[in-house]
């Protein structure tokens, strides 16, 4: 496998990109795939959209908002976790913003499991914990990070 790098995704990337979110799914409460689609269209417009492919297929995808300062969505694909893809994305998301900045994510609590291997993925990156929320009628907890 060639070393991927992370990029800018491309309106080419959309039919691979909505097949890797048709594997994850169910990790995202909420998550309409139609409104999705959509929302892609215009993170994919506004630059702030990041791939990783393997050939011409999405193995890792990241949205994040420049305003809100939040990474919206992040995903690898199943057969290539744990090959440092995730952390590559969020790198380059991070190189997008100003020193000082402070950028969150919201994921599962601490005491969910389905979060367990998220939220271990972002403390190594140097997350820390902050505020509980309810979203989509499911109890999530905000982890902060300040650019260096």
């Amino acid at each position: 496998m060639n070393v991927m790098q992370s990029k800018f995704a491309q309106q080419t990337d959309l039919h691979s990109w909505m097949e890797l979110v048709s594997l994850v799914e169910d990790n995202f409460p909420g998550l309409i795939i139609d409104e999705y689609k959509q929302y892609l269209i215009q993170r994919i417009k506004d630059k702030s959209a990041v791939t990783i492919k393997n050939d011409d297929i999405v193995i890792g995808a990241l949205t994040f908002s420049k305003e809100n300062k939040e990474i919206e969505f992040l995903a690898v694909h199943p057969d290539y976790r744990k090959q440092g893809i995730a952390a590559n994305m969020v790198k380059f998301m991070i190189a997008q913003f100003e020193k000082g900045t402070e950028i969150f994510v919201v994921t599962y609590r601490n005491d969910d499991l389905k979060g367990k291997s998220a939220r271990r993925f972002y403390k190594k990156m140097g997350f820390s914990e902050g505020e509980y929320l309810t979203l989509f009628d499911y109890s999530c907890q905000k982890l902060l990070y300040t650019t260096k």
